[in-house]
């Protein structure tokens, strides 16, 4: 189903889709699925003037939610050759979600790269809770259940156990995340799609 009001909104599928949800309200947003990229189960909401969503090469996609939304272009891209069973993404106010190529993400996922309300500050009432980007770097593996709050940034190759909580950056590549709040717990690890 396709709900798209605006003008000049593009969409690009050089892929598969299916059971693919969209609701464009704006102008000049696009959304891009590239060569060989398999798509389903999957509601696109974008608000808002000059935002993207991209699916590279060879990205499998296969339920969830995607929603970019805010008064200056923000943008969800996820990198070739990721797969996803089940990830909620919310991007606002102009920040970006990336997710980098090769990654790994298991099912029931949620990326939030802002709250939709104010938090402030009492006395001087001025909004203390801004948007901030999520970055994924390469060869990250999600695992089920996992939440990634605004501002995190993961360094390549990081497995991040099931149900973690993670509210901060990691530069340390391979190691493990896990908790609530997620801290390292194990390093000198990387992981592999195969069953070795």
């Amino acid at each position: 189903m396709r709900d798209i009001r605006g003008m000049n909104n593009q969409v690009i599928n050089k892929g598969t889709d299916q059971n693919v949800v969209l609701e464009v309200h704006g102008n000049e947003n696009r959304i891009e699925i590239q060569q060989n990229a398999r798509i389903a189960n999957l509601k696109i909401v974008i608000c808002g003037n000059g935002h993207k969503v991209t699916f590279g090469e060879n990205v499998f996609f296969n339920s969830g939610m995607i929603i970019v939304e805010g008064l200056t272009p923000g943008e969800v891209f996820i990198g070739r050759d990721t797969t996803c069973w089940g990830a909620n993404i919310h991007c606002m106010e102009g920040k970006r979600v990336i997710l980098g190529k090769d990654c790994m993400l298991s099912d029931n996922l949620n990326l939030c790269g802002g709250d939709s309300h104010s938090v402030l500050d009492l006395q001087s009432r001025k909004r203390i809770n801004p948007s901030a980007d999520i970055i994924i770097h390469d060869h990250v593996w999600l695992g089920q259940g996992v939440t990634i709050l605004k501002g995190v940034e993961l360094a390549p190759d990081i497995i991040v156990a099931n149900h973690a909580l993670v509210t901060k950056s990691c530069k340390t590549s391979h190691c493990v995340l896990g908790g609530m709040p997620a801290a390292v717990i194990k390093t000198g690890v990387t992981w592999d799609r195969n069953l070795l």
